[in-house]
């Protein structure tokens, strides 16, 4: 790939940057990703690449920071809207890896490279996921008391392990699945539900 002099800073360069940055933690881990690796990724010098960061924490953060936006748009917001407990965890389940789907890198990275972030940083992020959370865990409260939650499920377990599971699919659905991703959606779902119904 040809280097760029550019200094492009439009939203939609940087939005790039961004992706390739988190492409390549996925693959090599924050550690082993290097400002130099990701300015190469997109044809760019490293003093360019730093008209759109200020450090590699800080894209991180900044990456971690757009993936809670669209989660917040995607999942949070939608879900705040449906007053049946079942409906509402099925629909953050399904619209969660609809977004992964389209785009599963960036929250691959959100799940395992927070421990990176500055102890700021990190409380910013963590706040958006216990907020995340703390709707998975209500619907579930709400399936309790109704007598519709699997006994003596632990809540805050259980929406720890949904996240995980549906983060995960980020790291093979790319690579080795060959099927319909209408059936990871439906499959997964299923399976999360009959977990804890």
């Amino acid at each position: 790939m040809p280097i760029r002099t550019d200094t492009d800073q439009t939203p939609a360069r940087t939005a790039e940057i961004y992706q390739a940055a988190a492409n390549l933690m996925v693959t090599k881990g924050f550690g082993g990703t290097s400002i130099a690796d990701i300015a190469k990724a997109v044809g760019m010098t490293k003093a360019g690449l730093y008209h759109h960061i200020a450090s590699k924490e800080d894209m991180l953060y900044q990456i971690m920071s757009h993936a809670m936006s669209i989660m917040q748009a995607a999942v949070v917001e939608p879900a705040q809207q449906v007053a049946d407990p079942l409906a509402r965890l099925e629909l953050m389940i399904k619209n969660h890896i609809t977004i992964i789907l389209e785009g599963g890198q960036t929250f691959t990275v959100l799940i395992s490279e927070i421990h990176h972030l500055t102890e700021e940083h990190q409380a910013v992020i963590g706040q958006s996921i216990a907020s995340y959370r703390a709707i998975v865990m209500d619907s579930m409260d709400e399936l309790a008391k109704a007598g519709k939650l699997r006994p003596g499920l632990d809540t805050d377990i259980a929406s720890r392990h949904m996240l995980r599971t549906i983060a995960g699919i980020a790291q093979w659905f790319h690579y080795d699945f060959e099927g319909n991703l209408e059936l990871i959606i439906s499959q997964t779902t299923d399976y999360t539900l009959a977990a804890i119904l």
